[in-house]
């Protein structure tokens, strides 16, 4: 058994509940006892599934990007209890930690940015921006990404492409945006400014995007041209940038393609259908998923 630890409610518009309801929660394992650690994990997510009935879409889209070398959160479903009645089956996933920096960069001590309900990397938008972690080899002052927001803030041009091949981890990037695109994630960075992370890495002075909050991918989908947030449409401008997002959208179409994501459907279904059934706080039903 651990210690004390700090228990939270998380989420907002769309899956956010109460605690009488499926409510989504997150710990906090070291908050009363420093270095407290569960397996290695600092913090614990809990998903609440509720947005998306089939259960899968979350587990299905961060796999595609892990395997695409995109950084994406490792999944696994879990039963939760609290004070010893259940309360169903939720997505666990990583949280957007030190412990999930140190997997993905090779310096995992920058400054890690929310955005979410339109906070995009521009001028007007970029002091709504949170950060999820402050890194101790970085800036306190957010002058690292103020220099992004300027340098997007000029006209696109194949002149300034080194500058922002540079700047921007093209390769994780585009793939992060065109997998977005592949899984139909209409709520994600590329097509919302929303529902994703952006890391600097203070050694290569470079950002990368990252995906999250994929429970609505697999949705309507919109033309695969279409990103109007700021990186995307910086890009999407430049013709250079624009054959390199193609080629990448390619690359995560077939990827997607080659997985068997029925297969996958099939057994996650097997393994959590018992479970599933006697969840008496999901707002969907077994016909539903």
């Amino acid at each position: 058994f651990l210690a004390k630890v700090s228990v939270t409610i998380k989420g907002s518009f769309g899956s956010g509940r109460q605690l009488d309801e499926k409510a989504s929660f997150r710990l906090n394992l070291d908050a009363y006892v420093p270095g407290q650690r569960l397996r290695g994990l600092e913090h614990i997510t809990l998903n609440n599934l509720v947005a998306d009935a089939s259960l899968v879409h979350e587990a299905v889209g961060y796999d595609l990007f892990r395997e695409a070398d995109v950084p994406a959160a490792r999944t696994a479903y879990a039963l939760v209890y609290l004070n010893g009645v259940y309360r169903g089956v939720y997505l666990h996933l990583d949280s957007f930690d030190d412990q999930f920096l140190k997997r993905w960069f090779d310096d995992p001590d920058g400054n890690l940015y929310e955005g979410e309900y339109g906070a995009d990397v521009t001028k007007n938008n970029r002091g709504s921006m949170e950060k999820d972690e402050q890194g101790s080899n970085d800036v306190e002052d957010r002058s690292d990404i103020n220099g992004l927001t300027y340098f997007l803030s000029q006209p696109p041009s194949e002149d300034l492409m080194p500058e922002f091949e540079a700047l921007v981890d093209l390769d994780r990037s585009l793939k992060m945006m065109a997998g977005e695109v592949a899984i139909a994630q209409w709520d994600g960075y590329y097509y919302a400014a929303n529902n994703y992370r952006i890391y600097h890495n203070p050694t290569h002075d470079q950002w990368t995007l990252i995906p999250s909050g994929l429970d609505l991918s697999f949705g309507s989908g919109r033309s695969i041209h279409d990103g109007d947030s700021q990186i995307a449409a910086w890009c999407l401008a430049v013709p250079s940038c624009l054959e390199r997002f193609d080629f990448a959208l390619w690359e995560m179409a077939e990827r997607l393609q080659n997985r068997d994501v029925a297969q996958m459907t099939a057994d996650t279904t097997d393994l959590i259908l018992p479970w599933y059934v006697l969840d008496t706080y999901t707002e969907n039903s077994p016909s539903e998923m």
